[in-house]
């Protein structure tokens, strides 16, 4: 019984950290167009980001379940799954796209994977100099950016839950959950291997490799 209250109390944990997220990108876009003038500009995109947050309420439903290891995967060209991400519209972020290699993943909890490192790379990048560069290979995916990078004391800590590099030296608030969660995606539901390399004044890069 212990095992499975911490279970719950763990998914509950990775459950808010997504909806604080994504209920902040809605309230961004809500805020934007009315900065604008122009409340309906922004439909579109919060229409969009509700769809996204259905969908992750339904994955992340299946990461709280005991049997969350099958969770049923799909073909997909991982280099389109890129493609669509949010993110991409992000002027700071680019895409360099080197091959367009097929992989059965969960397209939903995949996608929360990758978010999540863009969405890292961006906080602990300046918001004036700093770019995210999403590379997709053959045999890999890799999220680099040009940040504050990570003191290689910390490296061995980054994947655990609630763990966070200091606040200081960060350029936006987290609850350090994200990592933990991309871990859990990547390794234990995918079956791929996940890496992080990093140099303190010029940034990190994660490596996603099947």
């Amino acid at each position: 019984m212990h095992d499975e209250t911490k279970k719950l109390e763990r998914f509950s944990d990775d459950l808010a950290h997504e909806f604080g997220n994504k209920l902040f990108e809605i309230q961004s876009s809500i805020d934007l167009a009315r900065a604008k003038g122009d409340p309906a500009s922004g439909l579109d995109r919060i229409e969009r980001q509700v769809r996204e947050l259905s969908g992750m309420t339904r994955s992340l439903l299946q990461l709280s379940r005991s049997e969350y290891m099958k969770a049923e995967c799909v073909l997909n060209d991982l280099a389109t799954v890129v493609e669509s991400l949010d993110a991409v519209d992000n002027p700071r972020v680019s895409v360099d796209i080197r091959a367009r290699p097929m992989a059965c993943i969960h397209p939903e909890l995949f996608t929360i994977a990758v978010s999540n490192l863009v969405s890292n790379a961006l906080k602990y990048s300046d918001p004036e100099t700093g770019r995210v560069v999403i590379t997709v290979d053959k045999r890999l995916l890799t999220v680099a950016d040009n940040g504050i990078g990570i003191p290689a004391k910390d490296l061995p800590k980054v994947w655990d839950r609630f763990y966070k590099v200091d606040d200081a030296r960060t350029y936006a608030s987290g609850h350090g959950l994200g990592l933990s969660i991309v871990r859990v995606i990547v390794e234990e539901v995918h079956g791929m291997r996940i890496r992080m390399e990093s140099e303190v004044g010029r940034g990190t890069t994660v490596t996603i490799e099947w």
